[in-house]
């Protein structure tokens, strides 16, 4: 009876949440809705993203309690520093997708990372090894940055493929963020009934099993992804900032120069001249 009241509820509740997007989506599809094979190539690698941060690293936590050493005081002190890593790559993550080498190149770059993360904590669980465990969770943090990249690259191709005769910029924006939110929620959903620890669909499959199920649903979406890199075609990459203030500081340097020149030169112009004077007063 335990058992089950959770899994009836569990399933009821998904049932009523599907059976309302699809309500939803009937009735606002003309406005909300744009479906394109293309944004199959993005969508998956949301779901499989999605998947993976609700069903690992946003339980990392539990996972450092219950299989380290420490306790709650290191478990914290490691999701911490993961969560504050992550919002610091989201800074260089931009940086280079809109500068240096593309948004393509730096969401393979970003997927990859969080792969090696997830397998280095189905590789070596349940050692207690600390150095491994800080690697993983510095992987994952640089993988999660990658979240925003995602999102405009669909926002962006939602509004290529939209070509509808009443196509406005806020509309092509809103239909991207739609896509977003309903590959995120799915995942979730996925996560918290099937795939992570303790779920409450009915399944209860261990950590090691965890682990490889978001691991094979990455992989699977990253090659998806790569396969599909055509269909995308971002804009030209904007000037480096870091070119810009070299560049800046160069001209500076220059023109710094050339004026303390200028006053070197001045008074022995003046010398000179005054040279000059005094030789043809003396003469005459």
């Amino acid at each position: 009876m335990d058992i089950g009241v959770p899994f009836i509820v569990s399933y009821t509740l998904l049932g009523f949440l599907v059976l309302s997007i699809f309500v939803l989506a009937f009735c606002l599809k003309d406005y909300y809705f744009i479906y394109d094979h293309r944004l199959l190539f993005v969508i998956g690698l949301v779901f499989s993203r999605s998947l993976t941060y609700h069903a690992v690293t946003n339980v990392i936590m539990w996972y450092v309690t219950y299989n380290m050493d420490g306790g709650f005081v290191r478990s914290a002190v490691l999701s911490n520093i993961q969560d504050s890593l992550s919002s610091l790559f989201v800074i260089f993550m931009a940086h280079s997708a809109d500068s240096f080498v593309g948004r393509f190149r730096t969401l393979v770059f970003s997927n990859t990372a969080y792969i090696c993360g997830v397998l280095i904590l189905w590789i070596f669980n349940p050692y207690d090894v600390t150095w491994l465990i800080v690697v993983a969770l510095v992987l994952q943090a640089l993988g999660k940055s990658g979240d925003a990249i995602l999102k405009h690259v669909l926002i962006d191709l939602v509004d290529g493929i939209d070509t509808s005769a009443d196509r406005t910029k806020k509309r092509s924006l809103t239909r991207g963020a739609i896509w977003w939110r309903i590959a995120h929620v799915f995942g979730a959903i996925a996560s918290i009934l099937w795939v992570a620890p303790d779920a409450f669909g009915g399944v209860q499959p261990t950590w090691r099993t965890t682990f490889l199920i978001c691991l094979i649903s990455m992989i699977a979406a990253l090659i998806i992804f790569c396969t599909g890199h055509k269909v995308y075609h971002q804009r030209e990459l904007t000037q480096r900032p870091v070119e810009i203030f070299f560049r800046v500081f160069r001209a500076k340097v220059q023109k710094l120069l050339n004026s303390n020149s200028r006053k070197c030169i001045a008074p022995l112009t003046v010398l000179k001249v005054q040279a000059l004077l005094w030789t043809k007063m003396f003469h005459e």
